[in-house]
């Protein structure tokens, strides 16, 4: 398990979008993160383009067919918050 998400392999991320689309349903970038790392924390303060959150996000919309998922609230996210209760929010995905 890494440490970080930035740290993530593409065999790590698949493993987690595949259990989390066995359950059915929806899931969201947060619950993508912390199955691969074990916790969510958001990474306040720092600009979107260096952030780890937001460029794993990047990744994971650029590579959604290879995923096979689709972002279901496009354009909009959905708020939420990290494990610490700080507010942020998270795109949300089904398996296609």
């Amino acid at each position: 398990m890494p440490q970080s998400i930035a740290n993530a392999s593409d065999f790590e991320i698949g493993y987690a979008i595949g259990f989390l689309s066995a359950k059915g349903g929806q899931f969201s970038t947060i619950d993508i993160i912390s199955k691969i790392v074990g916790s969510y924390q958001c990474d306040t303060g720092i600009p979107a383009g260096s952030s780890p959150n937001a460029l794993f996000g990047k990744k994971i919309s650029k590579n959604a067919a290879n995923y096979r998922i689709q972002r279901v609230l496009e354009p909009d996210d959905k708020p939420s918050q990290d494990d610490s209760g700080n507010k942020t929010t998270t795109a949300i995905w089904r398996a296609v």
